[in-house]
């Protein structure tokens, strides 16, 4: 996809898959505001990409599942904000800075950081409550 939309209108839309798509990290921040049944997200890339804003992610109520891998994060604040997530997948990611929000994240049942990397020594007090 060349060019996204300012919002993507489809208040019905459950699952969008957006993996390996360059333009993602470029679009509004309202591109997601009005897919209010959005349950699967997938955002990842191959390439390393800045992290997305987390404006972008606000009004996510529904989301059950985020898949983000592959993705450079800086701040991975946003990730805390989502508490319905029961899925998030961050394969292959970097971590410029340790992901402590994902503490935040409740309702998690899966985790999966497989083969992702880090420039933070893992501190034995990040564990999942």
């Amino acid at each position: 996809i060349s060019n996204l939309p300012e919002v993507l209108v489809c208040p019905k839309l459950q699952i969008l898959l957006l993996l390996d798509n360059d333009n993602v990290w470029s679009c509004s921040h309202e591109f997601f505001s009005r897919m209010n049944a959005l349950s699967v997200l997938d955002l990842s890339q191959r390439l390393d990409n800045p992290s997305r804003s987390s404006d972008a992610f606000n009004n996510q109520t529904c989301l059950r599942t985020l898949v983000l891998d592959g993705i450079e994060f800086g701040d991975t604040k946003f990730l805390g904000q989502l508490t319905t997530l029961e899925v998030l997948s961050l394969r292959h990611a970097f971590f410029s800075e340790a992901p402590n929000a994902i503490r935040e994240l409740t309702n998690l049942r899966l985790l999966d950081m497989t083969e992702s990397r880090h420039e933070f020594p893992i501190p034995a007090t990040m564990v999942l409550p």
